[in-house]
Formats: structure tokens, sequence, C-alpha cells
């Protein structure tokens, strides 16, 4: 048992150092507006969103696979999971997401699929600054596959790839691959535990015909930790409680903090609040489960406060297993 400890903390170390560019790429510098691919930074789930986006350390259903694919080996065995997120954005945009995956003996698998949809956008140009009357052709999306494994009780690992696209207008368009790595480490205090997260991982490219203009993947990396403070998750009340740490390449450093309130595993009730951000704060949901023996469904909603908009985003999930 001591050996495979310590195979599982030479992973962690392993990530952690082939992680290190981007940290040290993420620490040193804020490239504001040198990122493209930016939809991959928007949050997906109704559950994680509720609770600030505070999530990476509390993954344990197929969720996971948009936060920290390590978290996926948390899921229920031999058990299909599912889930569909339409997220309702800002100025008439809209995401739709979904995923779905198995854990097994050999390991968690899953498939997950991101669409962006920016609504009706008018060209304009330097003539024509009001707009020409065509509708540009624009939206982006991503798909890609998930990998996890539980070395020990306490210890797993995940990761994910994905094929990545992102259209301006017709015959403008960029596609490429990102890569995601996680994992998640239970303490063996009480209900503790910590993981970390590297998520849209990929190499820098030329935007349009201009070498002098590169831009950056979103690369983000979370240090989190999440324990229940109150009860334990399957009693007739319980709450989980998560803070994390998050690093981009073009923000500053910004914190999530975030809670969940299970009242008899029928009803949930979330809260949130995002530190560092222009225009968000906080964040509230909610859910709905209904279980039938080993099977359930799950209705999710989360707010998040925009400040200088005249909406703010609503996202709306159905999970479920089979």
């Amino acid at each position: 048992m001591r050996s495979i400890h310590q195979i599982g903390f030479a992973a962690l170390f392993g990530v952690l150092a082939l992680s290190a560019p981007a940290l040290a790429d993420i620490s040193n510098q804020t490239p504001v507006g040198e990122t493209y691919a930016t939809f991959l930074e928007v949050a997906q789930g109704a559950r994680a969103a509720g609770m600030g986006d505070a999530y990476v350390a509390v993954s344990d259903d197929i969720n996971a696979v948009f936060w920290n694919p390590a978290g996926l080996a948390a899921m229920p065995a031999n058990r299909f999971q599912f889930m569909f997120t339409n997220t309702r954005w800002l100025l008439d945009s809209n995401f739709n997401s979904g995923a779905v995956g198995i854990n097994s003996r050999y390991g968690a698998v899953a498939l997950s699929m991101v669409t962006f949809a920016t609504g009706d956008i008018e060209e304009t140009t330097i003539f024509d600054p009001q707009g020409t009357g065509r509708i540009l052709d624009t939206g982006a999306w991503a798909v890609g596959g998930a990998y996890a494994k539980r070395f020990t009780d306490r210890f797993s690992i995940g990761f994910q790839m994905r094929v990545v696209q992102e259209r301006l207008d017709r015959d403008v368009d960029y596609r490429t691959f990102d890569l995601a790595v996680g994992t998640f480490y239970h303490t063996g205090f009480r209900s503790l535990r910590v993981a970390m997260s590297l998520r849209n991982f990929g190499k820098d490219r030329v935007l349009l015909t201009d070498e002098a203009i590169r831009g950056k993947m979103p690369v983000s990396f979370s240090l989190a930790t999440a324990a229940e403070v109150y009860g334990e998750r399957g009693d007739d009340v319980s709450l989980t409680g998560a803070i994390e740490a998050l690093y981009n390449v073009s923000v500053e450093r910004r914190l999530h903090v975030g809670g969940e309130l299970w009242l008899r595993n029928i009803v949930a009730l979330r809260g949130g609040y995002k530190w560092n951000y222009d225009v968000q704060d906080f964040t509230a949901g909610a859910g709905v489960r209904l279980q039938r023996g080993i099977h359930y469904l799950q209705v999710d909603f989360a707010w998040v406060k925009f400040d200088k908009f005249p909406t703010n985003p609503l996202r709306f999930s159905l999970t479920g297993s089979f």
C-alpha cells in the first residue's frame, strides 16, 4: 500500500513539474486580450456555477469532466452518468454542454461537448461603422474524451483531451487541441480533500495573417480544498464548503468560495462568491434530486450576479444515472 501511495505522489509531482512552464507564465504575466477560444473559460454545469465555481475539490460526478477529470473516478461503479446544461449567457448568446461517462474496474471514461452560439452579430467596417447589414457566421465548440483512475482509496488522477474550434466568420476559424489534467486526494482527516486542475492547456497560434499577432490558449490552474463542515454526504442534512485559488494566463489571481447544503439528499441549496472579477461576484443555485434505487434524476439551477449588464446569466442542468 505504501508503494502505491508513493506512486500517487510521484504522479502528482510529475503533473506539477509538467505544468511548471504554464504556471510561470500565469504567475508572471497577465496578457489581457491576448487569448483565443475564451469561451472555454465559462463555467459549465449549474451545480458548480451555483457554488461560485469552487468545484475542483468537490468534483464527484459527471460534471467533473469540465472541472477536474480526476473526479470522474468518484462516480458510482458500473453506472452511466450523464448531464446536459443550457446557459443563457450575455447579449443573447448561449452555451449548451453535455457529457456521458461510466466508472469501471479499469477506470472512468467520459465524453464531453460544449457549443457556444453568439447570436446575431452584424458586420461593421471602417466605412460602415453602423453595420453593413450582413450577419457574421460565428460560433465555437469543443469535443473530447477523458480518463480517470483511482490508484488508492485516497488518490486519483485524470486526463482529458479535446478538439476545439472557434469561428469568427466564414473562412476565418481556428482549430486546435487542448489538454486537461487533474488530481484528487483525500487527506484522511475527516472529509478534507485537496485537488488541483490544469485546464485549457494548448499551444499559442498566429491569429489572422499577422505573425506579430499571436493568441494564447486560456490556460488556467486551480488549487482547491473542500470538506463537509456539517454531517456527511448522504445524511439527512449535510453542508459542504469549498475554497479554490485560480490562476489564469489572462487575468489576475482569483479566489472562489462556495457551499452546498443538502436536505434529506433531495433538495440542494448553493451559494458562492468570486473575488477579483470585474463584473461577477455573488452566485446562488438550487437543485432537486429524484432517486429510485440506484438510479436518479437531478435538476439544477444557478444564477450569477453580473454588474454593468442588463441581465444576469442563468444555467439549467439535467443530471442523472442509468
